[in-house]
């Protein structure tokens, strides 16, 4: 070492030094630099922009609260949108220091603590306007209204009232609300009583209807690199609250299914379609993989629409095909678990593709032709001014059926044909 000048030996070491970060620096390039990355801002813009005006929005999680009032801060984004977090109502600073944050709200205590003697339910919360005062999660719960609103309803609907993922507790139930798919989140309502109209109820197969409407778009970060951004990282949340958001809209058009099915199989076929789409087309190893069952719930509402004969029959034959058969062969491709229940899939689905009204034939696809929700053949052409025509009772019956299943859905009620 003598031998070599020392400022040799320096440039050496520096030499050496900078190689080994140059070749790191290299090495992980793509995985730090985060100079593009605006997932966590799309996606408080994908929940905020669906939600209605004025709308009340129960948080939780930090990606959803945070990202959301850093919109509304930083850049001015809905603020018409009241954000309160559920766990930070918890907090006994809550109430007094954020009240003036909420205008309109009125904390029924000191802070959102179901056990304890000085706090609140979800049935328990109010919203106020001056002298009115009602009850906004018993939300013209049962008589509380009218005991609320001497003012004659001033305030009455002000507010529609919407929680992301879920509430802490259960007591809006006891006042015969649910909640409903919209959106990102899910909205606080009753079912339709025509007797006693009010904001907060809900026509379901209104819902199915116009689910194309409210139902969460493809995002713009769908395609994020899952390397990159892996289980754990709030990129991969943000698509996962995009798909956790899809599939509960999957999940409630096929429970609406026997009451409205005109309504809810259309509903349910468009939600599953979108969503197969933005799936991942190979295995991550990571909990997308489980969405392999979207392929097995979108193939049986083609299977349920073919039964009931809604929809473009020759079409969803094919569908139906290539849904369970993109189901099945992820299943042999190990994207989840292959127990007694997959294997009952799989022996089921082989059986009803093979039976004539599911069984679907290329040679018939002349029939696809558009979007149709009744698939009928052309009515017996009855001329009324022909006298002399006899018609026999089996074509008048024909006729007559055939005539009805063209009158508008009786899904939905009266005025909203």
């Amino acid at each position: 070492a003598k031998l070599i000048p020392a400022n040799v030996r320096t440039y050496a070491v520096s030499g050496i030094v900078g190689s080994v970060l140059i070749f790191w620096l290299q090495k992980h390039w793509d995985r730090m630099d985060q100079s593009s990355n605006y997932v966590v801002e799309q996606f408080g813009r994908e929940v905020l922009n669906l939600m209605p005006p004025s709308a009340l929005f129960l948080t939780m999680t930090d990606l959803t609260t945070n990202s959301l009032r850093y919109l509304q801060v930083c850049h001015h984004h809905r603020q018409d949108v009241l954000v309160a977090d559920q766990n930070l109502m918890s907090a006994e600073w809550f109430v007094d220091g954020q009240n003036k944050n909420f205008p309109g709200v009125a904390f029924p205590a000191r802070l959102y603590w179901p056990s304890r003697p000085d706090g609140w339910t979800m049935r328990m919360v109010g919203v106020q306007d001056q002298v009115a005062l009602i009850s906004f999660h018993r939300l013209v719960f049962e008589d509380i209204m009218a005991g609320f609103l001497p003012d004659g309803g001033n305030n009455f609907g002000k507010f529609r009232v919407f929680t992301f993922a879920g509430s802490k507790e259960k007591s809006y139930e006891e006042a015969g609300y649910k909640m409903i798919p919209f959106g990102y989140a899910e909205e606080f309502a009753r079912p339709m009583d025509y007797n006693n109209l009010n904001p907060w109820q809900l026509n379901e197969s209104m819902w199915a209807e116009t689910v194309h409407m409210h139902l969460p778009k493809t995002p713009p970060f769908v395609n994020i690199s899952l390397a990159k951004y892996p289980e754990g990282t709030w990129e991969y949340k943000a698509l996962d609250e995009y798909y956790i958001a899809v599939n509960r809209y999957g999940l409630h058009a096929f429970h609406l299914m026997n009451e409205w099915p005109r309504s809810a199989l259309p509903a349910c076929i468009y939600t599953f379609e979108q969503a197969t789409r933005d799936l991942p087309n190979y295995k991550c190893n990571c909990s997308f993989d489980y969405y392999t069952v979207w392929y097995k719930n979108l193939g049986t509402c083609y299977y349920q629409s073919i039964g009931k004969e809604i929809g473009n029959l020759q079409r969803h034959r094919r569908l139906l095909k290539d849904s369970w058969g993109e189901y099945l062969r992820r299943v042999d491709a190990g994207y989840i678990y292959i127990d007694s229940g997959v294997q009952q899939d799989q022996t089921s689905m082989a059986r009803i593709l093979d039976m004539p009204p599911f069984k679907y034939d290329p040679a018939l696809d002349h029939l696809e032709q558009g979007e149709v929700y009744v698939e009928v053949e052309q009515p017996l052409d009855i001329d009324p001014e022909d006298e002399d025509r006899v018609y026999s009772e089996e074509e008048m019956l024909e006729y007559h059926r055939r005539m009805q299943e063209e009158q508008p859905d009786d899904d939905l009620p009266p005025g909203f044909h």
